[in-house]
């Protein structure tokens, strides 16, 4: 691009004649200048936990010249330096499909126009880790025990095990149960791995089977059963040692009833005691003076020098044992 100045000046004998001054300017030098530097749009080089759907973005690398324009090569694999991968057009942005857990992709973009080529900077990032997807752990049995005879109907079911091995999962837990084997569907227990089944029947053999379950599946437990025990029939035992004791003679006319023994033999029973007392000697309905929970019965002032007769009858929801007929004399 240079400009440049002439004239012609004519000579004969006769002298010189000067022509005008003219000019012309060079053509401007050509435009050699490679595409610009590229600059990274994402993802940010070292990044961590990508997904396995990221774009890879860029900027820059644009030609410089006019009536040029750029294209651009990736480069792109899991070793540095990466190999090449595809021409990628004129487009900035790319695609790679859906990239593998838990792995580091290292990348660069070469940006060419017809001036040549300028390479970017190698760039890396890594993929997320792979989901968790395990399901509950296995369930084991705490109480009753496998193949339990003599089960209290009260008994409760426990186990432990069948937790969620994925972090922000909780599990919760299928009951089965019943006197088949498998066990139908019972409910859902939630979280809690403990069940009351309620007053189970006696004799009987109940099966019973955990489904502990969370987002990512399902853990079946193996079916356990039990067998319940035998109903307890047994009536209260006899009341015994009275006081006072039987046949003594010169009893304070102050003197109360009291008595040992007559208590439920099956668990959960209570016993309750009727109190027969008179100047019978076989008291029956007549000599019935009211029935108490406790061991002890208060008694009006008694007539002097006079025979008593009492007996204690122990009841409970088997039955009913009386005890002896005993007896005192008041003093004179």
């Amino acid at each position: 691009g240079t400009t440049y100045y002439w004239r012609v000046v004519a000579k004969d004998a006769n002298g010189t004649r000067s022509g005008p001054l003219w000019n012309f300017t060079t053509a401007t030098a050509p435009c050699t200048a490679g595409p610009s530097a590229i600059t990274l749009v994402g993802p940010a080089d070292g990044a961590t936990g990508v997904a396995l759907d990221e774009l890879l973005r860029w900027g820059g690398g644009n030609s410089q010249c006019a009536g040029l324009s750029s294209v651009y090569d990736v480069y792109f694999g899991t070793t540095s330096p990466p190999p090449f991968d595809h021409a990628n057009g004129d487009s900035k942005l790319w695609d790679p499909g859906t990239l593998a857990y838990a792995t580091t992709y290292y990348w660069r973009i070469e940006a060419k126009d017809a001036n040549g080529t300028t390479p970017g900077a190698e760039w890396q990032f890594t993929t997320a880790a792979a989901p968790c997807v395990l399901p509950p752990s296995a369930i084991t049995l705490t109480a009753p025990a496998n193949g339990a005879t003599n089960i209290s109907i009260q008994q409760n079911l426990s186990w432990s095990g069948g937790v969620s091995q994925c972090a922000g999962l909780s599990a919760t837990y299928d009951v089965y149960f019943g006197t088949v084997s498998p066990p139908p569907f019972d409910h859902d227990n939630a979280a809690a791995a403990a069940w009351d089944p309620g007053t189970l029947a006696y004799a009987t053999t109940y099966y019973w089977q955990i489904v502990a379950k969370d987002e990512n599946g399902s853990t079946a437990g193996p079916v356990w059963s039990f067998v319940t025990e035998e109903p307890c029939l047994a009536l209260p035992t006899a009341p015994c040692t009275p006081n006072p004791t039987d046949a003594r003679t010169g009893v304070n006319e102050n003197s109360n009833l009291a008595w040992g023994c007559g208590d439920s033999q099956c668990a959960g029973l209570v016993a309750t005691y009727d109190v027969y007392f008179g100047t019978d000697e076989t008291p029956d309905v007549g000599e019935l003076v009211g029935t108490t929970a406790s061991k002890t019965w208060a008694l009006p002032r008694l007539q002097k020098s006079t025979t008593y007769y009492w007996q204690i009858v122990a009841k409970d929801e088997n039955g009913s044992r009386p005890g002896p007929v005993w007896s005192f004399r008041v003093r004179n």
